[in-house]
């Protein structure tokens, strides 16, 4: 009775849907993994925030805070101010941080190219500038600013570091998924409880029904 049982049942055998969740499982953890390792355990993000400038006497202090905000250090950072409008008188740059080398421009031009070899993480470079007016900066236009690793990508922002639209986009697709994933697996441990109890039942029925033959064969032939 017991063999026959596992016949009608071993027919919703768990090996495949396992399978098929085993392959998902292991492209979602290749996928996520690689992702999560480049774009979050060494994320590599750059911003800045730009002072408020205002009028000392005859002259305008102005500046900026360029910050390391990611998990790894970030080398040959670039730092380029074109067409101020007002020539630099005074510049500034403290802190503990590598040493800046002046590329061109500087004190008595109205632009000027920094270089640093390395910021490291978590690190920041201030910029402190006295210039002869009023000066204003904008991103992409009279400001550059980049890393060898940044270059190129949407990791240079201005003030707190954001998410990208892709980071966000894939976040929700790892969450969408996952859930899925759980759905489709609770599914089908609840249909195959189910197969499995009507075929333990027919099954139960048909030895049943044969108990009954063989009874009523043996009362015949007394």
């Amino acid at each position: 009775m017991t063999d026959q049982i596992q016949n009608e049942t071993k027919k919703t055998d768990w090996h495949l849907p396992v399978r098929i969740a085993g392959v998902l499982v292991a492209i979602f953890a290749l996928l996520g993994g690689g992702y999560f390792y480049e774009e979050i355990y060494k994320s590599k993000i750059l911003t800045y925030t730009l002072l408020p400038g205002y009028d000392v006497e005859d002259q305008y202090f102005t500046g900026l805070i360029i910050e390391n905000r990611g998990r790894v250090s970030l080398n040959d950072l670039d730092i380029i101010l074109t067409d101020l409008k007002s020539k630099i008188e005074k510049i500034s740059m403290p802190g503990p941080h590598q040493p800046v080398e002046i590329i061109s421009g500087g004190v008595g031009k109205n632009e000027i190219h920094l270089r640093m070899p390395d910021l490291y993480r978590q690190g920041s470079l201030p910029i402190y500038m006295i210039t002869s007016g009023p000066i204003e900066f904008v991103q992409g236009n009279n400001l550059f600013i980049a890393s060898a690793e940044t270059v190129g990508k949407e990791n240079t922002v201005e003030g707190p570091s954001k998410p990208t639209l892709f980071s966000i986009y894939f976040m929700t697709f790892l969450v969408v998924f996952s859930n899925a994933l759980l759905i489709y697996m609770a599914s089908m441990y609840s249909k195959l409880r189910r197969e499995n109890s009507v075929l333990r039942y027919n099954a139960n029925i048909r030895i049943s029904e044969n108990i009954a033959e063989e009874v009523v064969k043996i009362k015949s032939s007394e």
